[in-house]
């Protein structure tokens, strides 16, 4: 005889159907923790990118301050080599042996020869020291665009005039980053990250900015099918919001010093945007009124 008992088959049917109920119950749940899941992985992205900033940040910190204390270093050098120098011009007996005068024109020509060599050395470390700063404000800025290597550091090479993007792998030169549209954002770092530079260090350089027609890459005339300069595509739209954002953003945080000056085909329906436009040349409405032509028209008539 069986120690358990078989059990009846109602008894099955019903484990049987609340097995079913809790199945049905989890595909229910599979697209919650689907979509929870998903934005775990999201989140990680995130934090990672963030993670990478900040890696960046503070291997610009190091390079700069290890810059700052070659630069005191340097400045230390020149002060030892000035003091000994008029230390023995000091401890000289002077007479009108022009032997000794000979000697005195020689060792200031030699000083002469110290001093442009240290103040070579000191240009060159200053120069690195200001164009650190501009590379650490354009990686910061890389972000409020929609660009390519947004997660590297960004580093202008003054010697060669481009700029070049150091992923973890390898250095990428901004002939090599792909579209239109990344050289335009990535001219706009640079053009706003050197302004900001100028303004900052009081430097005797025009405070404004011309820019014609940025937004040319994302909008080509067979594009704007309504004529009134709307983008049609929704991922084009909002990398062109971020590169009028961008330039609004930087140009309110520099407090009234700088001015930007742009002529685009595209027109925003955004607040930020609207509030920036001076001037919309549409529907016969142009820079040369048109009765300034006709003018000139009954000018030349006459002429004849």
């Amino acid at each position: 005889m069986l120690e358990t008992e078989i059990p009846k088959i109602s008894a099955i049917n019903a484990s049987l159907l609340k097995l079913n109920q809790n199945l049905e119950e989890t595909s229910r749940e599979k697209p919650r923790l689907n979509k929870y899941l998903q934005g775990l992985k999201n989140n990680k992205e995130k934090i990672k990118k963030e993670i990478i900033k900040a890696e960046n940040g503070i291997s610009a910190l190091y390079e700069e301050q290890e810059k700052s204390r070659r630069l005191r270093d340097l400045n230390l050098r020149r002060g030892k080599v000035i003091g000994r120098i008029s230390l023995f011009l000091e401890s000289l007996d002077f007479t009108e042996d022009q032997s000794l005068d000979n000697k005195i024109a020689l060792l200031r020509s030699e000083i002469d020869d110290l001093l442009l060599l240290v103040d070579k050395e000191s240009k060159a470390d200053k120069m690195a020291s200001i164009i650190n700063r501009i590379n650490l404000q354009m990686s910061n800025w890389v972000q409020n665009l929609d660009i390519e290597h947004e997660g590297s550091l960004i580093r202008f090479d003054i010697s060669k005039l481009t700029l070049i993007a150091d992923s973890t792998t390898r250095s990428i030169p901004l002939f090599q980053m792909g579209s239109g549209a990344n050289w335009v954002s990535y001219h706009l770092l640079i053009h706003f990250a050197l302004h900001q530079y100028f303004i900052q260090a009081n430097r005797p350089v025009p405070h404004f900015l011309m820019i014609d027609q940025p937004t040319q890459v994302y909008f080509p005339p067979e594009k704007d099918v309504n004529n009134d300069g709307s983008i049609q595509e929704s991922s084009d739209e909002i990398a062109v919001k971020k590169i009028f954002d961008f330039i609004v953003d930087t140009t309110e945080s520099l407090e009234s010093n700088f001015q930007v000056i742009i002529t685009d085909h595209a027109y925003l329906r955004t607040e930020k945007f609207q509030q920036c436009v001076r001037e919309v040349w549409r529907n016969g409405v142009k820079l040369i009124p048109q009765d300034w032509l006709e003018n000139v028209d009954e000018e030349n008539e006459n002429n004849i």
